[in-house]
This record gives structure tokens, sequence and C-alpha cells, in this order.
């Protein structure tokens, strides 16, 4: 909703440009200020100022003044009531300050100035806008209550509206709209100004401030039925609407334990609870018990949040004035609540609370807590401590049943208690629990299910199949935690030959067959089953058994199988192991006729026990698809090479190997190694047999062979000082290296012999062009680079020189040359090593200047410094050394001459 309001003001800006403080200087009367009716943020002395200036001396000027505005003296005492203040005490201040008595004011909060400014407010949201943004945290760890402000109703400007009370006090700033409808019509939209009048055009001015919304309605209504006629009239004809469309903000100031103390805008409707809400809410160091409101420097109001937080009741909160201050202190105390309560936090309580009131305030406690055991830790009073104590926290433990039932009785509570409320026992009574082979097992009540026959039956609903007859187990553990065991004979409790009489807690088991006598199983293993488990049926025969865990008709399995023999394991109980019984897969009648037993075992076995069931052979080499196959009857080499994808491109066909075991460890043979001639047309399908046929055995090995390099196309790179930079597919192995320069145009004028080289693999191959390479035979390989060097190519100084360069190459010049044109090498050092492009070395020394190429770097080597002592170790090591060495050679000496 936008707001314009236009103030004639005196100002004091704050220094944070939030608020604005504004002083009025004429047109209000001095009941408007002093009872604070309207406060949009006076002053006291902005009021006795305007009692100045209307030159009121007396009560009876004031009542005078009064009934010129259409208001009685009862009337304004009820809104100064309605506003917290005090009518006569106030009227006597001004009175006995007008008289020469002493009365306390604060004029250091005015601007005296005579300039009137005009101050502009676009809406009431922009005013907000200023304000900061309040966020709360939304971890408040485990105290109770502060979790209300999380979810802020405060938090959007949106706060500053709301529904209007009857009760609302109006004051400048306010709008109203104004509607008469029936038999006349008026639509007025009209601000109450700084007099606290609207104006009705033509009809006149009406004094609006200082009326509850409520009474304001009536007094307009009696006003303007002096002008339309029907309105006062019963029945009305003419009808009456006022309603507000714009609420001035007032000024509040939060102060103490809060997320963002400071003056606030809020509603001039706003509560104590608005308030705190617009600040952020309260921290978890602030009180909830004790919200303090200060009107004109007077407390005014305490508020309890703990009525509003646990009952909802905010009949206690009251509406704020302009200028009002709430202060928060700091927390009463900390009171720590556990266990089984339904709201376990840290609770503030005040000295005169109790453990009662705690409970309360956690909303009770569960049906599962017991009041026996509340155990209260409390650390002892400065007053108590001793210094002869080493611990300061004691426990009590209380039951609660004495104090939940007498009103008058209370356990005190004090700072950092913390309480836990123990939960009942867990262990129940009248009970008995039934399990194992039943229907239903579970707890019953003992007192329903009274004896063994009646749980079992009824509580159980019977017993499962397979149930073991012979034993039933009942468990007790008495109220002395001694367990007690009986067993019975279940089969006869069914019978009714004796009756079982439960007790409480009694355990019963029934037992299965399974459990007592382990699982009847028999099993099968071997070729076409591997492991399989089976529980045994009545007149399971061996063929049955075969016949559903293998496919015993599938030719492969016929094919493979060992028919003559298959084996029957059958336990013999008395020694503990097993008898083994063979058998035929060829006579059917003795396998359907054999029944099998619990525990035995089927094992069925492969015929490759005594034969090579999976024959394989392998072909390598230049074939399209090498590896393993298997070998099939009268299968010929040729065969195996179309299975293989025949032959690669480069393959010799002329001649294939085949190795074939043929051991003989004696002469350490491993196989023998025959050469074949493929017949190329019965491989084609132009014969049905080979010319010279060559059947394959198992394990024969194929080896199919191409020549040296068939596919060999070596690629060799030429760059630098050609005319054209390409790379050369060698036609043969004696092409010479000035034959590829001349296929890459030859030289240019720039090139230079002694800096080429050749790269393979990253790294340089040292050769020497020029001399004796030119014109020899490639001893290049398959990605090697040529590069011809250049005379543009620098040449560098580097290390220990004193002014390391890039040189351009001058050709006869020597090593030294370079050096001293660098400004000449330091005093210390080691060596002077030359390292030219073509991957050559050379040293330079008091005899040695070698040539510099075009790309040659000359690295100056510095000697390390010195450490202190060094030398006199390095001595003695070379000392020792020396010693040893003419040792070693005497005692040679010495042992030879005694040999």
């Amino acid at each position: 909703m936008k707001q314009m309001c236009k103030l004639n003001l005196n100002i004091d800006i704050f220094k944070n440009n939030i608020m604005c403080h504004k002083i009025l200087r004429s047109t209000f009367f001095i009941f408007y200020f002093l009872f604070s009716i309207v406060a949009f943020s006076q002053t006291k002395q902005d009021a006795i100022s305007e009692a100045d200036r209307l030159k009121i001396s007396s009560k009876q000027e004031a009542i005078d003044a009064l009934n010129s505005k259409g208001l009685s003296e009862s009337q304004i005492r009820e809104m100064a009531k309605l506003r917290g203040i005090d009518y006569d005490t106030a009227l006597a201040e001004y009175l006995s300050s007008k008289s020469g008595d002493p009365i306390n004011t604060n004029t250091s909060d005015l601007v005296v100035s005579d300039v009137v400014s005009e101050i502009k407010i676009d809406t009431l949201s922009q005013a907000i806008d200023t304000l900061p943004k309040v966020k709360l945290a939304k971890k408040i760890e485990n105290y109770f209550g502060y979790d209300i402000f999380i979810n802020n109703p405060f938090g959007q400007k949106e706060y500053l509206l709301g529904n209007i009370d009857e009760g609302y006090i109006l004051t400048p700033g306010d709008e109203l709209r104004i509607t008469v409808f029936g038999d006349n019509n008026l639509e007025l939209v009209s601000k109450i100004d700084l007099n606290g009048n609207i104006i009705f055009p033509k009809l006149g001015v009406f004094f609006a401030a200082g009326s509850s919304f409520a009474t304001l309605k009536n007094r307009i209504k009696i006003f303007l039925g002096k002008f339309y006629s029907g309105l006062l009239s019963e029945p009305s004809r003419t009808f009456l609407d006022v309603s507000l469309t714009q609420i001035r903000p007032v000024k509040i100031s939060v102060l103490g334990n809060v997320n963002t103390p400071g003056p606030h805008l809020v509603s001039g409707m706003a509560t104590v609870l608005n308030a705190l809400y617009a600040s952020g809410g309260v921290n978890t160091s602030g009180t909830l018990r004790e919200v303090k409101v200060y009107r004109n420097n007077k407390l005014i109001k305490t508020i309890d949040l703990y009525n509003y937080i646990t009952q909802g009741n905010i009949d206690k909160d009251i509406r704020l004035a302009n200028n009002d201050v709430l202060f928060v202190g700091p927390r009463r105390s900390s009171v720590t609540l556990s266990g089984k309560v339904k709201k376990s936090a840290i609770y503030e309580l005040k000295s005169n609370e109790s453990l009662q009131d705690l409970l309360q305030y956690s909303g009770g406690i569960l049906a599962g807590a017991s009041l026996k055991n509340v155990n209260i830790s409390r650390i002892k009073p400065f007053k108590d401590r001793k210094q002869e104590l080493v611990f300061d926290r004691f426990l009590t433990t209380l039951n609660f049943s004495d104090y939940k039932e007498n009103k008058k009785q209370h356990f005190p509570i004090v700072d950092g208690d913390v309480v836990f409320v123990k939960a009942v026992l867990d262990k129940q009574i009248n009970e008995v629990t039934i399990s194992g082979n039943v229907n239903a097992p579970g707890t019953f009540a003992l007192d329903v299910y009274s004896d063994l026959k009646t749980l079992i039956l009824k509580g159980a609903q019977g017993l499962k199949p397979n149930t073991y007859l012979g034993k039933i187990d009942i468990n007790k553990i008495d109220k002395n935690g001694i367990l007690s065991f009986k067993t019975f004979n279940l089969q006869s409790v069914l019978n009714n030959e004796f009756q079982v009489l439960l007790d409480e807690n009694d355990q019963v088991k029934i037992y299965s067959l399974l459990e007592v006598e382990g699982e009847k199983t028999v099993s099968i293993s071997g070729y076409g089953v591997g492991n399989k488990t089976v529980s045994i049926r009545e007149n399971l025969s061996l063929f049955d058994l075969i016949f559903q865990s293998v496919s015993f008709e599938e030719l492969d399995f016929q094919a493979k199988v060992l028919a003559s023999r298959l084996d029957l394991k059958r336990y013999d109980a008395n020694s503990g192991l097993y008898d083994i019984k063979q058998y035929s897969l060829s006579d059917l009648e003795i396998l359907k006729s054999t029944n099998l037993q619990p525990k035995d075992e089927v094992v069925l076995y492969t015929k490759s026990v005594t034969e090579e069931l999976s024959p394989k052979v392998e072909i390598i080499g230049q074939v399209n698809d090498p590896g393993e196959f298997s070998l099939s009857n009268k299968m010929y080499l040729e065969d195996l090479i179309i299975s293989a994808g025949g032959f690669t491109k480069f393959a010799l066909r002329t001649s294939v190997s085949v190795n074939r075991l043929d051991r003989d460890l004696e002469n350490g043979r491993y196989s023998k190694l025959i050469n074949i001639t493929p017949d190329l047309d019965y491989m084609l399908g132009l014969k049905k047999i080979p010319s010279d046929p060559f059947v394959l055995e198992n394990d024969d090995i194929v080896t199919v062979v191409s020549p040296i390099r068939a596919k060999f196309l070596p690629k060799i790179s030429v760059q630098g000082e050609v005319n054209f930079p390409r790379t050369i597919i060698l036609e043969n192995d004696r092409t010479k290296i000035s034959e590829l320069i001349d296929f890459s145009g030859g030289l240019t004028s720039n090139h230079n012999l002694e800096s080429s080289y050749v790269e393979r693999d990253s790294l340089k191959l040292y050769l020497n062009i020029k001399n004796n390479t030119l014109d020899s035979k490639t001893f290049l390989q398959d990605g090697d680079l040529l590069v011809i060097g250049s005379k543009l190519n620098p040449v560098k100084t580097k290390g220990a020189v004193l002014n390391p360069t890039v040189f351009n190459w001058n050709q006869g010049k020597r090593a030294k040359y370079y050096i001293r044109a660098s400004g000449g090498k330091k005093k210390r050092i080691e060596s002077i090593i030359v390292q030219r492009a073509n991957g050559s070395s050379k040293s330079v020394s008091l005899f040695s200047n070698p040539k510099i190429y075009p790309g040659s770097v000359i690295n100056v080597i510095e000697k390390p410094e010195k450490i202190k002592g060094d030398g006199g170790t390095k001595f003695f090591d070379n000392i020792t050394r020396t010693v040893g060495l003419i040792t070693g050679t005497l005692t040679t000496i010495l042992l030879l001459e005694k040999l």
C-alpha cells in the first residue's frame, strides 16, 4: 500500500538516517501531547511548548479548549487511560511548571530552528527499507521458547498492515475514507492534519485526533447528520461507512538481548509481541520471562512470554506508543529438562517457581514416565561450597507422586539444575510367551490362556506341519531372576493325559522335525549337474534324481557322460562313514528300482577319465583370426586355415609349419616340426580332397609366416634449411642423405651442415653430416627426423659469465670470443662446455678453444662454494684412501710370494 504524507516539521535527523525526530511547534493543543494520544515521534517538550503557545495556564482553560474541539473531560480521561497515562498527574506537572516549580525536562534532543522544512515520505514501505534486515539464526540449540521467532511474520514490510480494531486511537497522519450513500452521497478521502482535523469541503472542519475508531465513527455520523437528511432518522435512509486507508507508523526502541537492538518503525497498532518480532526476536542470552516496557521513563508493563508460548495467552500484551522503550534483560536461569517429558529443552524459571511449574511448561510428563524416579542434578550454591570439597554437583532422586498429589507442597528449582524423568520398567506382568513351530507365535495374557493346551490350540492357533510331538519345553525367570526349566511330552499334553498350568512369564518352546532330526536331503554332483541338493520324498529313486537333475536325453550329455559307471555314496550311521556302490546308466531298470535314503550322494563322471573330450588345435601367425579351434573328425590343415579366416595379404602361402607333440625327455625334444604346402584349390572348393592331405591331431600348433618387412614403407621427415621440407618414403635402404636433401629441393643459402642432426624418439642422434655421412648409405629408421642446421640460429652463453647473452653466429669465431663478448667468466670456474646443435660436446680449456657453429650453447659452470672445514676433511679422506690402496697392494704381493 502506497501512502503519501507531507508534514511541516522542524527536523532533527538521527546520525544513522533510520528515524527522524519531528518536533511540532504549533497547531496542537496541550492535551494532544500531554497524554500521547497521537504519538508519531513527538516529545514531552513539544507538548509543553505548544501549551505555552496556546497560553493555557489553568485547568479551566484546558477544559474550555477541549469543549471547543467537541471533546469532554471524561472522554479525554478515557483516551489517556487507553494510552497508559494518568490525566491528573500529567496536567498537574504542567501547571506546576507554570507556577515556577521545577519540572524535569530534557531538551537535548531538540533542534531549535525557525526554518520549516517539508519532508516527503512516498510510502511507509520505503521508510522501512532503510532499516537493517533482520536475520534470525535457525539453530537455537535446545532452548525453550525461542523458536517462535524463527518464522518471523515481521520479516517482510507488510507487518505494518492489518485489521483495525475499534479501540485504535487516531492521530495526525492517519488517512480516512468516508462514504455516505442512500438518499445522499459523499465520497471523501482525507488525512488528519497536524491540527488533528479533517476537512469536509463546503461543510467545515471536524476534529478527529484523539478519538478511538469506534468513537470517531459515531461523532462523524452526528456531525454529518446536520447536513444530510436521513442519516440520523429511524429508519435510516442515508448510511455512513468510515474506514482507515492508512495508518501512521510509530518509533519504538527495543534494547537488550534481542537479535537487532535499536530503533524500529512499527505499526501504530503494534503490541509488545509485534515489536519483539520486528527486532528479530529474543536471543538465547535474553529473558522470556520479564520483557519490560517503559513510557516517559516509567515502567508501565512487564510481559511474561511463557504465558503466550505455553498457553497462547496474549491478554496482558499492550499497544505501544511513540518513543516507547522495550528492554529484554539477561536470562534469569537455565534449567535442563529431559527424559520422559513432552518437550525436552532448557527452560527459564523464576525464583519462586518449582518442579511442578517446570513440568507444566514442558507440556507434562509422558505416559511411560516413572514418577518414583525423577533425578535432579544440582550445583551447590556459592555459599554452600567448601574449600575441601572436590566436586560441587550432587544428585537428588525424588518421588514426584508426593508433590503431584499435594498441591501445597512444591520442590524448588534453581539455576543450573538438570532434571531427568526416567521411564517405567519395560517388564510386563500377566504374560506368557510361545514360540517355535506354531501358526501364531507371540505373547499372550495369562488370565486368558492359563493352561498349556489352551495356549497352543487357541492362542497360537495350533501346530504347524512337521511338528516334533515328543518334547515341549517351558522356561521361566522368576521375580528374583532365577531361571527354571520344565519339559513335557507334547503328544501327551494334547491327548489330555495330564494338564499343565502356566505361571507368569513362562516361555513355551515347540520344536519342528527339522530342528530335532535335521533336514532330510540327497545330493547329486559331477558332469552335467555341478552340485545340487534336494529334499527327499517317499520312493525317490536313483533314476528320478538323475533325470530331474540333468538333460538325460541330450545328445551331448549322452556322448560325454561315462555311462559305464556312476557312484552312490550311502551314509553308515554306525561307522559315520560313506559306503560306495557302483551303478551303470545302461541298467535303467536297476536305477529305477533303487530308492534313495537321507544323506545319499550320487556322483556322475565323464569319459574324460580315459579320453580327450574336447580336442583342440591352434593356429598362429599370418592368418586373419588366429587362436584355438575345436578339432573336427579328419580335419585337414587347409580346413584350419579357412576356419582362421584365411591367409593375410603378406602371408607365405607356399609353406606352413606344424608342431606336433613328440615327447622325448631324455633327448630334450618336445615336438616334431612338419612343413606342408597348402592346397589352395582345396581351400577354394575346387577339390574335394587336398593333393597331399595332412590330417591334424589334438594339440597341433600351425604357424603361418610372412617375409621380413613385407609391409615396410619407412618414412623420413626432412626439415630445416631445405627448399621444400617434406616427409620422404624411402624406396630402398641404400638411399643417401644427400639424396634425401635433393628430394627436398636442395639446401638453402642459410644452411649449416655442422649444426645438422637427426632426432629419433625425441633424442638427438649425433652425426657429422658434412665430413663423412652426407654421401654414405642412409642409416636412418622409420620415423626419424633429419634437421638441416641454419646459419640464422643464435649462439648462447649461460652460467658463470658476467652477462649471459644471445649472439648472432659469426663464422670462424671460437668459444673464447663469445665468452669475452659476454663480459668474461667469473673467478671460480669448474668447467666450460660447448653444446653443439648436432648433439656433440666440446670442452674449453687453456689449450682448447673449439669452433662454434650456429645453435651452439656455451655453458660456463661455476665451482660450488667451499664449506668451512671441508678442506681438511677432504685431505684426510684422500690420505686414508691412499694408505688403504698401498696396504692392499703389499698384502697381495706377500700372498703371491708365499704361493
